[in-house]
């Protein structure tokens, strides 16, 4: 009998991605029972890239969708905030949103804001899991998507290169809106 992990994991790994949260439209994690512990588990084991690709909601990526995107933004060049914020992250992490907050001067709507542009140009993302608030909820450590793919390659190997466009329409395609779809290749 397979547990509740396993089936986030082969949802994850067939569909590309799964929500955090109940969703609609789209799988979640807890639609198979999960919650925020499977979530993190996820994350610590680098089975799954934390996100906000779709809806702007937490998603969690399997790691062949996310170097295929990944990929495909190839180029995107970072803002002034967007530089201050990563050079800080760069610099410690795995580092919680708390010390952000303290210690890079800029206003918390801002840094908000940039944490968010950050993460869907995939230059960020939830290293591990920080202070547990309750049983469904916790906080993050934060660093960035190089520090995420060295520990993701040490653990299982360098992933094999593939067309990323191909990855991306047979993951996505039919399951988002052709608009959408065609946004995510910035690299084109």
């Amino acid at each position: 009998m397979k547990t509740i992990q396993s089936k986030i994991e082969e949802i994850l790994k067939e569909n590309g991605f799964i929500m955090l949260n109940n969703n609609s439209t789209y799988p979640s994690i807890c639609d198979y029972g999960g919650g925020w512990e499977e979530y993190v588990k996820l994350i610590e084991e680098k089975k799954g890239f934390s996100s906000i690709l779709i809806d702007n909601k937490t998603t969690l990526l399997s790691p062949t969708l996310y170097y295929a995107l990944k990929e495909s933004r190839k180029g995107e060049e970072l803002e002034n905030n967007e530089e201050r914020l990563m050079e800080f992250i760069e610099s410690n992490q795995p580092v919680s949103m708390n010390v952000v907050k303290m210690c890079v001067f800029m206003d918390k709507i801002e840094i908000k804001k940039t944490v968010k542009s950050l993460q869907k140009k995939f230059m960020i993302t939830v290293l591990r899991e920080g202070m547990r608030l309750n049983k469904n909820w916790g906080t993050y450590l934060w660093g960035t998507s190089k520090k995420w793919e060295e520990i993701h390659e040490n653990l299982y190997g360098e992933i094999e290169k593939k067309d990323y466009r191909k990855v991306i329409d047979k993951m996505l395609k039919g399951k988002v809106s052709e608009r959408f779809l065609n946004s995510l290749y910035t690299r084109d």
